[in-house]
């Protein structure tokens, strides 16, 4: 069946890759990839192109990107690839239903999720804020609703105590590659049904801001812990020294209980890191990175900076 539909799979995150290179495996009639435009980053503000449109032009696939997808031409562009099947991953963008009344076959999202659980714009980020021991990945039909169309197929994934937002992307995204080799074919044969989600059951992912990596050191140790994990790599969690920006890259609740100050107090520093009081707790920063700086050890940083008893902010 693959063989006679052209599919447009519509991605533009690192989550998107390995998902990208299952359909190519596939053996579709042709794949074509709806992705987000170049845009400015870093100091230089070049316009760069994001990770799966490098990955599309390795490819040499058609690539099809908009500022928006309410421009005049978006639809005419579509319709002359006589679309089958789509297959959003990651994309960035929400699509019109005018274009999802485009596709002949079915309309597909991959979401980094156990829908309903953690619906929206950051899924991952979430579960590893929230704690959560397992998230997942889940395929669903798309309605107009954001994330709330009927799921065929969702896979179980344990997040490890020290995964953060880039690690946990990767194993994400290869299981999302994993369920689309062995399931995808089932669904658009019709073998494989959809079910309803329970709404009553739904938690929402927001989108996220660079402040939200600002560390309330009044927090217990173990949110603030699992806030650094979540923003790495982006927007990564900051806080102040004598008002100097100081990035943190990495970190874990310290295993010294005994030893207490205000929050955000340094208490102590060796080649282990920066021991850090907290709400509830003590943080010991093992990467950080003041501005303007490379990131480099909690323990180089110390050897560098007269940091005990001053207070983080």
């Amino acid at each position: 069946m693959m063989s006679q539909q052209n599919i447009i799979f519509a991605g533009s995150s690192l989550f998107s890759l390995h998902p990208l290179e299952a359909i190519m495996e596939l053996g579709f009639k042709s794949v074509s990839v709806l992705t987000q435009p170049k845009k400015k980053q870093g100091r230089g503000l070049e316009h760069k192109v994001n990770p799966l449109m490098g990955t599309a032009l390795d490819m040499g696939l058609e690539i099809f990107s908009y500022e928006s997808l309410k421009e005049r031409s978006v639809e005419q562009d579509i319709i002359g690839l006589s679309p089958n099947v789509l297959l959003t991953v990651s994309y960035g963008q929400t699509i019109p239903k005018k274009i999802l009344n485009l596709f002949s076959h079915d309309v597909l999202n991959i979401h980094p999720s156990l829908l309903p659980l953690w619906r929206g714009a950051s899924p991952v980020q979430s579960a590893i804020l929230n704690g959560d021991k397992t998230t997942g990945v889940s395929i669903m039909r798309m309605t107009p609703a954001l994330d709330e169309g009927p799921v065929f197929i969702s896979k179980r994934l344990q997040i490890d105590k020290r995964d953060n937002s880039e690690n946990l992307t990767e194993k994400l995204s290869l299981l999302a590659a994993n369920i689309l080799t062995t399931s995808l074919g089932k669904i658009l044969e019709g073998t494989l049904k959809a079910k309803d989600q329970n709404h009553d059951k739904a938690t929402i992912s927001k989108k996220i801001t660079k402040q939200d990596g600002k560390i309330s050191w009044q927090k217990r140790a173990k949110s603030i812990d699992q806030q650094i994990r979540a923003y790495n790599p982006w927007p990564v969690a900051f806080t102040y020294i004598d008002g100097r920006y100081v990035r943190i890259w990495e970190a874990e609740v310290s295993t010294d209980t005994n030893t207490h100050n205000e929050p955000g107090v340094v208490l102590d520093c060796d080649d282990n890191g920066i021991v850090v009081s907290t709400g509830k707790g003590n943080l010991l920063i093992k990467t950080i990175q003041l501005e303007g700086k490379k990131a480099i050890s909690g323990g180089d940083f110390g050897k560098g900076f007269n940091i005990l008893n001053k207070t983080l902010n």
